[in-house]
């Protein structure tokens, strides 16, 4: 006959349930520690990945940005950028201190542009921009295009005096042909002014000198007078707001290479403007004495060239009046070439460094990296 069985019912020991509960965390700890690790690295690399693609960015916006308008306004990189200042604390760290939306003045052409807690990608940074100007490429003067927004011909001014000359007092000279404009003085003004929609600009050629001839037997000397105006006109439209220099006037003409010249350009309009004086002359004859005295009055900022001539520099004196003080001027260079040329930093090594937010700019931070620009 078969024994039955019976079905156990006495469950697991405490020993027994400790055992397993060992061996169980002998295997699940280490598991867990992986998870850990794994979910630490995928954030590490979510970040990195993260700040590596925001700074790629900022660099791409400094690209498609004109370096003037950067250095004149840093929230053209990102909103809420400010120019910053260099120092050390006690302790030598570094502190970045904004001091305004434009560039300040550097003397070891680097600026700083920092931006706290700006939104980049899907997260914010502390961003931290290095615009380095020393490169050789910065050392030379370039040549800047200039728009020819006026145009006053005035070459046949001296040939109208000169027939006015002679239509006045050619009949007491035996030979009217033999009359010139020698002892007769000459006097350039370009004025430019501004009304609601229009700047109005002027080139007068101012002839003055005394005359002597003979009539009934007795020498008289009478004062010549004529003058030439030659005008043009741009819509304020057109003109660059702000724009330095706001417009380009072109005066074609002869110098007056018999005697001397004078050049006046009254600044009547709302910002400096640049004026080419180009001399047609073929083959002069420049007498012993000839100067050429220009004079800009007056000037928003009389630092910068704006007037530039073909005339030769030896001949040539080039007065900036100030606008604020009106008696003080500086003599500035001329080239002796109708082109303006500037000595632009053209090419910056850029360097974009994101930092945690609100964790300022010091320490390590998450990413840096670096480009070259170019303009």
């Amino acid at each position: 006959m078969g024994k039955s069985i019976r079905g156990d019912n006495r469950g697991l020991t405490l020993v027994e349930l400790l055992i397993g509960i060992t061996i169980l965390a002998i295997i699940v700890v280490p598991l867990l520690a992986v998870f850990a690790s794994g979910a630490n690295t995928a954030w590490k690399s979510h970040t990195y990945s993260d700040a590596t693609q925001a700074a790629q960015n900022l660099a791409e916006q400094i690209q498609a940005v004109d370096i003037d308008d950067l250095l004149a306004n840093a929230g053209k990189i990102c909103g809420g950028a400010e120019f910053c200042t260099k120092s050390t604390d006690s302790s030598g760290n570094m502190i970045y201190t904004p001091c305004g939306t434009a560039a300040p003045s550097s003397a070891d052409n680097i600026y700083y542009v920092c931006a706290g807690s700006a939104p980049l990608g899907t997260s914010d940074y502390d961003a931290l921009i290095t615009l380095d100007a020393n490169s050789p490429v910065n050392g030379t003067d370039v040549s800047v295009s200039n728009r020819m927004d006026a145009l006053i011909g005035m070459t046949g001014a001296d040939s109208s005096a000169l027939t006015d000359l002679k239509t006045q007092y050619g009949g007491y000279f035996s030979d009217p042909g033999s009359l010139t404009l020698s002892g007769i003085s000459r006097n350039v003004s370009i004025t430019v002014t501004r009304d609601s929609n229009y700047y109005d600009i002027s080139a007068v050629f101012s002839y003055s000198g005394p005359v002597t001839y003979t009539r009934l037997s007795k020498t008289v000397t009478e004062e010549f007078d004529y003058s030439d105006t030659g005008t043009s006109r741009i819509s304020a439209a057109d003109a660059v707001p702000n724009g330095k220099p706001i417009f380009s006037v072109y005066l074609l003409f002869n110098a007056y290479y018999s005697d001397k010249d004078t050049i006046t350009i009254n600044n009547l309009a709302d910002g400096d403007f640049n004026v080419f004086l180009a001399d047609v002359t073929d083959s002069p004859t420049v007498s012993a004495g000839y100067t050429a005295m220009i004079m800009y009055r007056s000037q928003y900022d009389n630092t910068v060239p704006r007037v530039f001539t073909n005339i030769a520099p030896a001949y040539t004196v080039y007065r900036a009046f100030d606008r604020s003080n009106p008696a003080f001027y500086k003599t500035l260079p001329v080239s002796g070439k109708l082109v303006e040329t500037k000595d632009l930093k053209r090419k910056f090594s850029v360097t974009v460094s994101l930092f945690k937010s609100g964790g300022g700019f010091t320490g390590k931070p998450i990413t840096s990296f670096d480009s070259s620009k170019l303009d």
